[in-house]
């Protein structure tokens, strides 16, 4: 738990630096509401990103035409919902094991 708030001291000054960088680029300098923004749409993106990723049945694809028919189709797409949830889960509950380990080492 001691590991909790300097990861966001480190988050939050990568992000500050990353702001500086671009307020350089740019001209002209940021409000202090940008880092925290700047955050919260990578962590809204990223989580976006997985839950695609990992419902890619759900997607629609212009270069092909296959398609199911009947009742065999509904058991088929709530399978793959099933699945598709399933392996999500499963990406998450690993990435806590990954993070408790690391922080079980350091």
């Amino acid at each position: 738990l001691s590991i909790i708030p300097l990861y966001i001291a480190w988050v939050m000054f990568t992000r500050y630096l990353m702001v500086a960088a671009i307020s350089l680029n740019r001209g002209e300098w940021f409000p202090i509401t940008h880092p925290p923004i700047l955050y919260f749409s990578q962590i809204v993106g990223a989580s976006l990103k997985t839950f695609v990723f990992f419902r890619l049945d759900k997607q629609k694809w212009t270069r092909q035409n296959a398609s199911s028919q009947g009742a065999a189709k509904v058991v088929g797409q709530s399978l793959k919902a099933f699945d598709s949830a399933v392996h999500h889960a499963l990406g998450l509950a690993w990435l806590t094991v990954a993070i408790l380990f690391v922080n079980l080492i350091w």
